[in-house]
């Protein structure tokens, strides 16, 4: 059997490869929110056959804006 990739080793790849066969056919499941700010999701292997979790956790967010914010620039423009 080929070498597997760790949890670690298969976030570090960025969850595009089959953890056991190192494969690139994978196919989506299903999400689960499995607590606040974490989700799951199933996937399976084309190749292989093997199924696992990946665990998406929240680590914050990107381009906030507000209504006040569109406003503010919209009169900067002028």
């Amino acid at each position: 059997m080929p070498d597997q990739l760790t949890p670690e080793g298969y976030a570090q790849a960025g969850g595009e490869r089959c953890p056991a066969c190192l494969g690139k056919d994978l196919v989506r499941r299903h999400y689960d929110q499995s607590g606040p700010g974490r989700v799951t999701r199933t996937w399976r292997c084309s190749k292989c056959a093997a199924t696992w979790t990946a665990v998406y956790e929240l680590t914050g967010y990107e381009g906030l804006t507000t209504p006040g914010d569109t406003l503010a620039q919209l009169l900067e423009q002028d």
